[in-house]
Parts: structure tokens; C-alpha cells; sequence
């Protein structure tokens, strides 16, 4: 018993070999800062969903490449990408704008500030238009709720000018000004 005291003071304590059957793991190597990343990674990361991810694809916004195991891989500016994608989409920019806007951005680089500013320069007229569109519809409101015309020359909310009047009598919604 001395002995085996002894040799535990010296070597530790002796590890048991794992079972016959147990599944090896592979080995878990660190991540560099140029490996690109996995779908799930680039969800985790940015909190854009798979699908989202795949439809931007699909849509030209954004890009990845193939594994050996034909797994999508993405680069690391994708994520600066989306967020700019996501802003711009909350402030209401279509998406063949922003396909657009980043068509101008150099590809497979993440955007930069100043890539930004000129962005979000580019769709602030556009934004503005729509505050002041919003802002009438807001301020006009109380006068068109319940009335149902919708194509009267009255309305100066969703028929200005009485332009619907040449589509025939009735309502015809959102087909006058587009900017409503």
C-alpha cells in the first residue's frame, strides 16, 4: 500500500484507456483570423437566419464558397455586410438598391465607414421623401378614416388629383401615388 502511495505521489494518478468502442474526436484546431466561416457561425454571429442567409445568396447581396464537403463557407466581412444589409432594410431601402449599393463596394471586403456614409448618404433623400410622405398620411388621417372612397378627388391621400379616376368607379387602393 506504501508503494502504491508512493508512486502516485511521484506520477499522479494513472489514466485508464478509454474503451475499445469509444468514437475518437477529431482534433479541435484554433481558429486564424483569415479562416472563413460556417452557416452556423455566421448565424450565431450575426442573428440572420439560415434562410435569410440563403435567399440573400440567392438575391446577389451576398457570397460564399465551397468546402471540400460542399458546406458553404463565408468570409469574415460578411458579417460588416449583413449589418449594413439589415439597417438598410429596416430603414426601408429595397433590396435591388442595396444590390446595387454593393455592387459598388469592392468585393470580398468587408464595407468601411466611409463605405457607409456614402451609403446611407445615397438613401437619405429617398428616406426623407418618405417622413414627409408618412408624416402628411399621419397629419391627414383623422379626415379619410371611415369615408371608404379611396378614388374621389377628395382624397388627397391615396388619390391625388383624382388620377385613379381613369380606372372606372370604385376604390382602387395604392395605385395613385406611389409614395404611400
Amino acid at each position: 500500500m506504501r508503494a502504491a502511495r508512493a508512486f502516485l505521489v511521484l506520477h499522479g494518478p494513472v489514466m485508464s484507456r478509454p474503451p475499445k468502442n469509444a468514437p475518437l474526436e477529431p482534433p479541435v484546431r484554433p481558429m486564424r483570423a483569415r479562416d472563413p466561416l460556417t452557416i452556423g457561425e455566421v448565424v450565431e454571429r450575426s442573428g440572420v437566419a439560415a434562410s435569410a442567409l440563403h435567399f440573400y445568396e440567392s438575391k446577389g447581396l451576398i457570397s460564399s464558397t465551397r468546402s471540400a464537403g460542399n458546406q458553404r463557407r463565408y468570409p469574415r466581412g460578411i458579417l460588416r455586410r449583413l449589418a449594413v444589409l439589415r439597417i438598410a432594410q429596416r430603414m426601408g431601402v429595397p433590396l435591388a438598391v442595396i444590390a446595387d449599393a454593393f455592387a459598388r463596394l469592392p468585393a470580398g471586403k468587408a464595407p468601411t465607414v466611409a463605405d457607409w456614409r456614402r451609403l446611407s448618404a445615397s438613401w437619405r433623400e429617398d428616406l426623407d421623401a418618405r417622413i414627409r410622405a408618412l408624416t402628411l398620411l399621419r397629419d391627414q388621417l383623422d379626415g379619410c378614416i371611415g369615408c371608404g372612397c379611396l378614388s374621389l378627388k377628395a382624397c388627397p391621400l391615396r388619390n391625388p388629383q383624382d388620377v385613379m379616376a381613369r380606372q372606372g368607379p370604385g376604390a382602387h387602393v395604392g395605385e395613385g401615388d406611389s409614395r404611400l
